[in-house]
């Protein structure tokens, strides 16, 4: 199962590529927490309107499905680091209980933990990578998708792009 955050749903909503994470997981599915959804959905209602079309197909049960938390998950919560938001948390619970999830994420500090606890994530930098390595995308339609990231989120930079592209 594949398990997203907000921000990576986020940065590829805001260029409006939410195909491309379809891509890389290499699924037709993404999983979302109930943090996450919760979280989707106060965007739009601030006027975060890239973001409807993940609630769009989350009602109707396509592309992106909700997944509950177990009572062991909701356990795990409240020991994992404070710095993560709730959609993190109740993801990368989710991923530490349950064998052979991956979790999708555009938050350091999320990444990191996973990197630690051995849960298999990817990040942007990772997805980026893989987009061209699996021949899903050719280096220079990265190289765009890199320069559309970084204009549609204010202070956004990726950095390392030459690694991403090595």
């Amino acid at each position: 199962m594949i398990i997203a955050d907000t921000s990576i749903l986020s940065t590829f909503a805001r260029i409006q590529r939410l195909d491309l994470l379809f891509a890389v997981a290499e699924t037709g599915i993404i999983h979302l927490p109930p943090a996450v959804q919760n979280e989707i959905k106060i965007g739009v209602q601030k006027g975060l309107n890239f973001l409807q079309p993940v609630i769009d197909t989350l009602t109707a049960v396509t592309q992106f499905q909700s997944v509950d938390l177990a009572a062991e998950e909701k356990h795990m919560i409240p020991a994992l680091p404070k710095a993560l938001n709730a959609g993190e948390k109740e993801g990368i619970a989710i991923c530490l209980n349950r064998a052979g999830n991956k979790f999708l994420t555009n938050d350091k500090r999320a990444q990191n933990f996973c990197i630690a606890n051995n849960v298999l994530s990817f990040d942007l930098k990772r997805i980026l990578r893989q987009l061209w390595k699996a021949g899903h995308c050719t280096k220079e339609e990265v190289r765009k998708l890199m320069d559309d990231i970084e204009k549609s989120e204010p202070g956004m930079v990726i950095k390392g792009k030459d690694e991403i592209l090595r």
